[in-house]
């Protein structure tokens, strides 16, 4: 199978493996030789394969923890608001029991207006910490497919070099 425009190295790498294992110019060799000659080509793809995939698993712990971390502060944020809400709902019921109603009243306005907007950037630090989170896990399922991606090109690769193999040996006898 022929790759059209690869975008990832590893995709370069496979098509390079390919060229290099064009029937033709193996036809004459022997296995040992065809096996020795591609075996470096091999490697290199195996151990960028490795590194790529160890590198995207390092990626998605590292979102997986921070998207833990950011529903930890999420909830925080959540509790934070109810809790300032309750306090300026005690606030402004208090202020029927003083005995200077319109100082008092004023006071618990402007707290309920204080912990009205907090609560509001409460709110707002909980939306980004979601679509954080949202954007984690577009990176995870992005990462995914890389894998998937590399996965397929390093089967289609094995599957190329079988059949070169096979063609070779087929030609020497």
């Amino acid at each position: 199978a022929k790759f059209n425009n690869p975008t990832t190295e590893l995709g370069k790498m496979i098509v390079r493996s390919a060229e290099v294992a064009d029937p033709e110019a193996l036809a004459s060799k022997s296995t040992d030789d065809i096996t020795t000659e591609l075996i470096p080509y091999l490697k290199e793809l195996n151990d960028r394969f490795i590194a790529n995939y160890e590198k995207k698993a390092a990626r998605i712990q590292e979102l997986e923890k921070k998207k833990e971390e950011l529903t930890y502060w999420a909830s925080i944020a959540t509790y934070l608001a109810v809790a300032l809400q309750l306090f300026g709902v005690m606030a402004v019921m208090s202020k029927d029991l003083a005995i200077d109603s319109e100082v008092r009243r004023d006071r618990a306005e402007n707290e309920a207006r204080k912990a009205e907007e907090e609560a509001r950037l409460a709110f707002a630090e909980m939306r980004e910490a979601v679509q954080d989170a949202d954007e984690a896990k577009a990176d995870l399922i992005e990462i995914r497919e890389d894998v998937d991606e590399a996965r397929d090109m390093l089967e289609e690769l094995e599957l190329d070099v079988e059949a070169a193999l096979d063609e070779a040996e087929k030609n020497k006898q």
